[in-house]
């Protein structure tokens, strides 16, 4: 095994990384202590990458371990580390957001609680574009699951100090499993949608590393030409995968945390909802929506909100 330590120096202050490290720690991320560790394939490598804090929210300074079984040239080390990036968001700023919703009293209370939270992105873009296939009209804990199977079932593996890492699938192994082993992962009738998105990569009908750099209307447009794909999946798909700040993206959960929080109950239109997201937080929508959405059970006990739904950051 050869180690590599990445000193990740470039952080934008604020940035906590213990609330990467408490949310949405979905397979193939494993959480050991205070520290979050990932396998992921650069290049022709497979790869550990376990990242801890040492230094603080204001002054923020991560340490990437890195665990590869060959060497790696100065290029790929450069990929880890935009991989890091655009994993834990450490670029982005959360300052300019901070300032347009400083005098809304609900986002000014999420912020206090949770003060420098970036939420995190999926390694890979095929990644992200799996992971929210599966989230579509499923519970938080059984999407750990489904993607932990898939995981463990297909990923390259990785051992250390007795504990056994599992990347994700990469398309290759996806495109060429069975449908029947794709459904032994409890993935149901997306099973179908898996394969045939891992298919369209493998025949180089898709190139999502392309996707990243494109207008949202073009990239919305490109995702929702694979099977399985939605308006909706394509929108979180943008935002999970590429960090888009700027989309917004309504589902059951999202309807009834603003309807609780700003339209005391009222059950609004959808259309009404658009309005008022992309009027009030321009340019910053899905931020605005991933505060109100992690661990809002907390956050409308702190604003006296009754709020019926359970957050699925900390299964």
């Amino acid at each position: 095994m050869f180690n590599t330590s990445i000193l990740c120096d470039w952080v934008v202050p604020p940035h906590d990384f213990s609330y990467q490290v408490e949310n949405y720690v979905i397979p193939p991320e494993i959480r050991t202590e205070d520290s979050l560790s990932n396998v992921v394939r650069i290049g022709r490598h497979v790869v550990l990458v376990k990242v801890s804090s040492i230094g603080k929210s204001d002054e923020p300074l991560l340490r990437a371990e890195v665990t590869s079984f060959d060497p790696m040239c100065d290029k790929e080390i450069e990929d880890i580390k935009r991989g890091i990036d655009r994993w834990l968001g450490l670029s982005d700023d959360l300052k300019p957001f901070y300032a347009i919703v400083n005098n809304d009293p609900v986002m000014r209370t999420a912020i206090k609680m949770r003060h420098g939270a970036k939420d995190k992105a999926n390694f890979s873009p095929f990644e992200a574009v799996i992971s929210t296939v599966c989230a579509q009209n499923v519970q938080f804990k059984r999407l750990y699951g489904m993607m932990g199977n898939m995981c463990n079932r297909f990923g390259d593996k990785v051992s250390m100090n007795n504990i056994t890492y599992s990347a994700f699938p990469t398309s290759y192994a996806l495109a060429n499993c069975s449908l029947e082993e794709l459904r032994a992962c409890k993935v149901g009738y997306r099973a179908d949608y898996i394969k045939s998105i891992a298919e369209s990569v493998e025949d180089g009908l898709v190139d999502f590393d392309s996707l990243q750099h494109l207008p949202y209307e073009e990239g919305k447009r490109q995702l929702l030409k694979l099977h399985g794909v939605g308006p909706y999946t394509a929108d979180l798909c943008l935002i999970l995968g590429f960090r888009k700040k700027d989309i917004f993206h309504l589902d059951l959960y999202v309807r009834e945390a603003l309807w609780q929080f700003y339209f005391k109950g009222q059950h609004v239109t959808d259309d009404v909802l658009r309005d008022f997201v992309n009027n009030r937080w321009p340019g910053y929508q899905g931020w605005a929506i991933a505060m109100l959405t992690t661990n809002t059970e907390a956050l409308a006990a702190r604003l006296g909100v009754a709020f019926r739904l359970k957050s699925g950051a900390t299964i």
